[in-house]
């Protein structure tokens, strides 16, 4: 989606909406609300860290002529661009803990429909899921004439949630939590058969199917017949 498409009703708070709702779709994982039905943050940190970059996007936007906000979402990655130059050194962004907002008043009004409370933390929050998730860093770069700054979020990851460790000389894998495992199939649009699971994360492919099993019949996942395997989705 493109800020200056048209296709929209020109208030940001309804732009950043229409995003978040196709990135809800897209990730299988919609947005928790408290009693009241207001958004605050995600079952699905990966949505969540989504969710985070688009906001930064919009708040740190500079809005000058042919200004525009870009969030492409392609097969192997989420691309956000926003018009305007970094205002702090792009190390500090991502390593947390200092902010400076271009626009201050839309971070509060992000803020007050819960879309947003990490006050110098996105960036970090944001490279710490992808990490974690998928294996990889994002992108972060800067253009200039015009000046625009883009974050590239990969959603293909080479070895993606699998986490290892040496003990005694032996390489063994680490547990994967249920919340772990159930974002790690969120991320996939086409969900994941057990051997995408032992993969994704480093488990053995007969703990894979025991643990997906165990979530499928918890209702947490739904499966679907493929060949002799199953196809497992996080539920909606």
């Amino acid at each position: 989606m493109v800020s200056q498409s048209g296709d929209w009703s020109g208030n940001l708070v309804d732009f950043y909406l229409s995003v978040s709702d196709r990135l809800n779709r897209y990730f299988k994982m919609p947005y928790s609300t408290d009693e009241t039905g207001t958004r605050h943050g995600s079952r699905n940190v990966v949505t969540e860290a989504a969710n985070e970059a688009v906001v930064n996007a919009l708040v740190h936007a500079y809005y000058g002529e042919k200004s525009e906000v870009r969030i492409v979402l392609k097969s192997d990655s989420l691309v956000v661009v926003n018009s305007g130059s970094m205002l702090i050194d792009r190390d500090i962004a991502i390593a947390g803990g200092a902010s400076e907002t271009r626009n201050p008043t839309l971070m509060r009004i992000f803020s007050f429909i819960g879309a947003s409370d990490r006050a110098g933390s996105g960036l970090f929050d944001i490279w710490l899921t992808w990490q974690k998730v998928f294996g990889r860093e994002p992108v972060l770069s800067e253009s200039h004439a015009p000046s625009t700054v883009k974050i590239e979020l990969p959603l293909l990851g080479n070895t993606m949630n699998k986490v290892k460790e040496e003990r005694n000389g032996r390489e063994v894998t680490a547990r994967v939590s249920d919340d772990d495992l159930l974002n790690v199939i969120a991320s996939s649009l086409h969900g994941m058969l057990a051997k995408d699971v032992r993969d994704a994360t480093g488990m053995s492919e007969r703990s894979a199917q025991e643990r997906v099993k165990a979530l499928a019949d918890e209702g947490k996942l739904r499966k679907v017949k493929e060949g002799r395997s199953f196809r497992y989705f996080v539920r909606e």
